[in-house]
C-alpha cells in the first residue's frame, strides 16, 4: 500500500496532518537548502502534530520546510528501523548535511523484511523534490557508507566503543587493542571512535590523530570525508611519518590518542621500497633505525593508543607483528567475533580458513550454498557471470593474486585522457580475454567514472586497491604463483611481480603472505565470490577438498 506524504513550511499555522494519520507512526524530515548543500533532520513519532511544534518551538531548529511521511501498514518499529536507515543513508549523501547526531534504533522485529519497500518510496519522494541526486544503490556503495559513524553497531561493538569511551570520560587513560578478522567491523569501530573524538563534548578538548597502517585506505578515506567536516575533521587523519612532523612542529607536544586502524599493516624496516623517510623519522624519535617500527613511533609521540589489527591480512615482508609488540606493553584488548559484511557467509568464511590456514572447522552443507559461491573450470564462464553481476547490481569486479606481469604503467590519481596510450598492451591474457590491472591506483573501487571503465577495459584489481573495501560480488582468480605439486603447496617466485617481496624471499614467510593475499581477495564480496584457478595442479587439489565436503556441484 502506498504510502501518505504531506510538505509543508516550518512554522505552527502551516502543519497538515489528516485526523486519520493525528496519532499514527510518522516518518518525518526537517529542512532548509542553498545553492551548495541542504540541511535536513530525520526523527519519528507517533504523535506527528505535537512532534513537529516541539521543533518548532527550539530556537535550535533553524529550518524552513516539513516533509511527513506515513503508512497504514506502520507499527512503531517500521518508523524506527526506516529513521535508522535513513540517517545512515542520507549522511552519506554528498549534497545533504544531517543534523542528527546519533544513529537511530534498529533491531529485529515482524515483518522487518518490509522496510527495503517503504525506504524505497520515500527515497523516490525525495528525488522528485530534488533533495537527493544519488540512487540507493549508489550510496550503499560508496566507502562514506561503508564505514559511517551513524551506522547502528551491534551490541557487542557498541559496548566496546562505550566501554572505551567512559573509561576516557573518567581519566581512566589506558590503551586499547581491538582484534577481529575480516568483515568484522574493525574500520567502522574505529571511524566511530574518530566521531565521538570530533563531536563529543567532553572528547573533542582532547588532541587525536587517526591513521591506518593501509596507505592506499586511508588515502581513499581522507578524500571520501574531506567533504564531510559536519561530522569529522579530515586534517586528524594522518600517515605515521605527518604524524611525526606535526610533533615536531607542535613542539614535540604528545597526542592524547592516536587511533590505528589495520595496524598490522604499520611497517617495519624491511623491504621498503624507499629506505630515507623511514630513517628520517627513527632518528628524529630518537630510535634505532634497524630495531624501530611505525607502531613504536606512535607510542613515543602519544600518550595513548586504540589499536586495530587483524594478523591475517599482514600481506608483506615490511608489515608488523603488531602481537610481538603488544605483549611488551600493557594494553586493554577486546576482540570483534562476529562477521557482519558478507550476507550468510559464515560457513564459507569457515571452508575459507579450512582451506587457506588448516582450521578444522566443520562444514554445513545447508548453510554453505546460502552464499552464493562457486569455482569455475572455465575463466571466460567465470568473466561472463561477474559481467552481468556488475550489470545487475554494481560494484561487481575482477581480483587477482600477484602472479601475473605487468607491462603497463599506472596512473595513480585518475583515468587519464591518455587511456589508449596507457594500455597499449594487455598485461596479461586467460582464454583469449586481454586482461589489465587497475590503472589507478587512487580509490579505484569507489569512483563512478571508474565503475564504468572498468568493464569496458577488463580491469583486474589487486590486493593493495581492495583490501579494507567491499564489493556487491568479487571474482577472484588463483594466478599463476602458486600451485600444488607432489602434495605439498609450491610457490613460484619468478612469477611473483612484486620486486620488493621478491628481493626479500623467504619461502615460508613467503607463502604465509601470499595465502593471506588470498584470504584478502577472498572475503570482499558481499553477495558472493566466484573463483577460477589457474594452475592444474591446484585445481585438482581444491577438487579433492570439495568431494570431501560433499560440495562437488559447487565448481561448475
Amino acid at each position: 500500500m502506498n504510502g501518505v506524504f504531506k510538505k509543508f513550511k516550518f512554522d505552527q499555522n502551516s502543519i497538515i496532518v489528516d485526523d486519520d494519520f493525528k496519532f499514527w507512526p510518522h516518518i518525518y524530515i526537517l529542512y532548509s537548502s542553498n545553492k551548495e548543500s541542504i540541511k535536513c533532520y530525520v526523527g519519528q513519532t507517533n504523535n506527528i502534530n505535537q512532534r513537529i511544534i516541539n521543533h518548532i518551538n527550539d530556537r535550535n531548529k533553524d529550518f524552513k520546510e516539513v516533509i511527513t511521511y506515513t503508512n497504514k501498514l506502520f507499527n512503531i518499529s517500521f518508523t524506527y528501523e526506516i529513521e535508522s536507515g535513513l540517517i545512515e543513508l542520507m549522511s552519506s549523501h554528498d549534497k545533504l548535511l544531517l543534523s542528527n547526531q546519533k544513529s537511530g534504533n534498529s533491531h529485529n522485529f515482524f515483518e522487518k523484511n518490509k522496510t527495503p519497500y517503504f525506504m524505497e518510496e520515500i527515497w523516490k519522494h525525495l528525488d522528485k523534490l530534488g533533495l537527493v541526486k544519488n540512487s540507493l544503490k549508489t550510496i550503499k556503495n560508496s566507502l562514506f557508507y561503508q564505514i559511517n559513524p551513524l551506522k547502528p553497531l551491534t551490541n557487542h561493538q557498541n559496548n566496546i566503543i562505550e566501554e572505551i569511551k567512559n573509561s576516557i570520560k573518567s581519566n581512566k587513560l589506558n590503551s586499547y587493542l581491538i582484534k577481529g578478522q575480516s568483515g568484522t567491523g574493525k574500520t567502522l569501530c574505529a571511524t566511530a571512535l574518530f566521531y565521538s573524538f570530533c563531536n563529543d563534548n567532553e572528547l573533542n578538548k582532547l588532541k587525536i590523530a587517526y591513521t591506518s597502517g593501509n596507505t592506499q585506505f586511508r588515502d581513499d578515506l581522507y578524500r571520501t570525508i574531506k567533504n564531510k567536516s559536519f561530522y569529522f575533521n579530515s586534517k586528524n587523519i594522518m600517515s605515521p611519518s605527518q604524524i611525526i612532523k606535526d610533533y615536531v612542529k607542535n613542539n614535540y607536544e604528545k597526542y592524547d590518542y592516536i587511533i590505528v586502524d589495520e595496524s598490522q599493516r604499520l611497517k617495519k624496516r624491511e623491504a621498503l621500497s624507499n629506505y630515507d623517510v623511514f630513517d628520517k623519522n627513527s632518528n628524529i624519535l630518537g630510535l634505532n633505525k634497524m630495531e624501530t617500527n611505525e607502531l613504536e613511533w606512535l607510542m613515543r609521540v602519544s600518550k595513548n593508543q586504540i589499536i586495530f589489527y587483524d594478523d591475517n591480512q599482514t600481506i608483506k615482508n615490511s608489515d608488523l607483528n603488531i602481537n610481538e609488540e603488544i605483549e611488551k606493553c600493557n594494553f586493554i584488548k577486546y576482540n570483534l567475533v562476529d562477521e557482519l559484511r558478507m550476507e550468510n557467509a559464515d560457513e564459507y568464511l569457515n571452508l575459507l580458513k579450512n582451506i587457506l590456514f588448516k582450521e578444522k572447522n566443520k562444514i554445513d552443507r545447508d548453510k554453505l550454498v546460502k552464499y552464493n559461491f562457486k569455482v569455475f573450470k572455465s575463466f571466460t564462464d567465470m568473466y561472463n557471470m561477474i559481467n552481468l553481476m556488475n550489470k545487475q547490481h554494481n560494484y561487481s569486479f575482477l581480483l587477482s593474486g600477484l602472479g601475473f606481469p605487468k607491462n603497463n604503467f599506472k596512473n595513480t590519481t585518475g583515468y587519464s585522457s591518455k587511456k589508449k596510450q596507457v594500455l597499449e598492451k594487455e598485461d596479461f591474457n586467460i582464454d583469449g580475454i586481454n586482461l589489465y590491472w587497475n590503472v589507478i591506483t587512487q580509490n579505484w573501487v569507489d569512483s563512478e567514472k571508474n565503475c564504468d571503465l572498468k568493464l569496458n577495459i577488463n580491469e583486474v584489481g589487486c590486493v593493495h586497491v581492495i583490501q579494507g573495501k567491499t564489493l556487491n560480488y568479487a571474482a577472484v582468480i588463483i594466478s599463476e604463483e602458486i600451485d600444488y605439486i607432489n602434495k605439498k603447496l609450491v610457490i613460484y617466485k619468478d612469477r611473483y611481480n612484486d620486486r620488493v617481496m621478491k628481493n626479500n624471499y623467504d619461502e615460508k614467510i613467503f607463502l604465509k603472505y601470499i595465502l593471506n593475499i588470498y584470504y584478502v581477495l577472498l572475503t570482499r564480496g558481499v553477495k558472493g565470490t566466484f573463483i577460477y584457478i589457474k594452475n592444474v595442479g591446484l585445481r585438482k587439489k581444491i577438487e579433492e577438498i570439495f568431494k570431501k565436503y560433499n560440495i562437488s556441484d559447487l565448481i561448475i
